[in-house]
């Protein structure tokens, strides 16, 4: 019996696509003078006890500066309601601009003042950032979950077809 592949070999962009959809959030970082909101799929909890999580950005984007002066993030999973929003920050620079306020991102800030949240959110976590490691061209950053709010709705956003578009399920 021969063993023969059925599947064609795709590109690593190709399978991106074909493997959606993707989890998908925005990542706030910055503080109280400069923040900044950028789309994320790269993310995953991975530990419960205690709370962790792992994400994964560009070594090269103003969030990764951001995260150098703050250890503070947040996570969050937005609603429909702000799609056009959310799209927006996976297309524009947040070195040259002000991404929450030119795309009208409400902000709330956390509980204990650490981070900002997305207001429009179905779910959201604040991170404390406790291990930078460079991985090619991204940075994996570990780091303790500090504190998790939900909203009524459980209709989050999710990256169809590689960040092509964003819809819930």
């Amino acid at each position: 019996m021969k063993n023969e592949i059925s599947l064609n070999e795709i590109s690593l962009k190709d399978s991106v696509v074909k493997s959606s959809p993707h989890p998908f959030a925005l990542l706030v970082s910055g503080d109280k003078n400069k923040k900044n909101a950028m789309g994320i799929s790269w993310f995953t909890l991975v530990s419960m006890k205690p709370g962790k999580m792992v994400f994964a950005i560009s070594q090269k984007g103003y969030s990764a500066e951001l995260i150098d002066i703050g250890s503070f993030v947040s996570l969050c999973i937005p609603l429909i309601s702000i799609k056009e929003q959310a799209m927006n920050c996976c297309k524009a620079s947040g070195r040259n601009t002000d991404k929450i306020a030119e795309f009208g991102i409400e902000l709330v800030e956390d509980n204990d003042r650490k981070a900002y949240i997305v207001k429009d959110s179905s779910v959201a976590w604040v991170l404390k950032v406790c291990e930078k490691t460079p991985v090619g061209d991204h940075n994996l950053y570990i780091a303790d979950i500090v504190s998790c709010y939900g909203g009524e709705s459980d209709k989050g956003l999710k990256s169809f077809e590689g960040y092509r578009r964003l819809d819930v399920l």
